[in-house]
C-alpha cells in the first residue's frame, strides 16, 4: 500500500501492531488517533503515521502503548 516500506524487516510485526491498535480502539470506543494518543500519552500524529505505515514505532512508543493497556510490548507485536 502507499507509503509502506516493503524493505522494513519488521513489517509483519508492524502489521500486527496496527491490527492490535485498531482492535483496542474499537473495544474502547475510540474513534480517532487523537483519542488513542491521549490515552497512551503519544502524539496523535505519531499514532496516525504508525497506523498508515509512514513511521515505525519507537521502543518508547511501544512501551507507552503497552503500559497504558497493562500488557507488554511483545503482546502488541504478535
Amino acid at each position: 500500500s502507499k507509503g509502506r516500506n516493503v524493505n522494513q524487516q519488521s513489517s509483519a510485526a508492524h502489521c500486527r501492531l496496527v491490527e492490535n491498535i485498531e482492535q483496542a480502539m474499537k473495544e474502547r470506543g475510540m474513534t480517532s488517533d487523537a483519542a488513542f494518543g491521549r490515552f497512551v500519552g503519544v502524539d496523535q500524529k505519531t499514532i496516525w503515521r504508525i497506523r498508515h505505515y509512514q513511521q515505525s514505532p519507537t521502543l518508547e512508543t511501544l512501551e507507552k502503548i503497552a503500559i497504558a493497556f497493562g500488557g507488554n510490548v511483545g503482546a502488541w507485536l504478535h
